[in-house]
């Protein structure tokens, strides 16, 4: 289970803030399948940045298998990542020696 709730992110860019995200919210049940889309530079790898805990929402929460990623230490932060979730980056990040199954299901094992 996945829940996004308000969720904003904003980037600095020389004297201006850029808002990315503002107040997202959703909610993806376990065994859903969900496609996100858009434009290019609409914010769609911040977003997952944030879902999966590698960016932070500058507010809101994201709150993943009913835990608030937020409240983590870096160091529970990337246990539940290895253990509790899996994805394939945009540039791939791939174990050449591994299908793109193995790959997807490696942190399972």
């Amino acid at each position: 289970m996945l829940h996004v709730n308000n969720i904003s992110k904003a980037f600095a860019t020389g004297r201006r803030r850029i808002k990315v995200l503002k107040d997202i919210s959703f909610y993806v049940e376990k065994g859903e399948i969900v496609a996100l889309k858009g434009k290019s530079g609409s914010g769609k790898t911040t977003l997952l940045n944030c879902c999966c805990g590698l960016e932070s929402p500058d507010s809101g929460k994201v709150i993943c298998s009913g835990i608030d990623l937020k409240t983590l230490s870096a160091g529970q932060l990337s246990r539940f990542l290895r253990t509790k979730t899996g994805f394939v980056f945009q540039q791939g990040n791939l174990l050449s020696y591994l299908t793109v199954s193995e790959n997807i299901s490696f942190p399972l094992h």
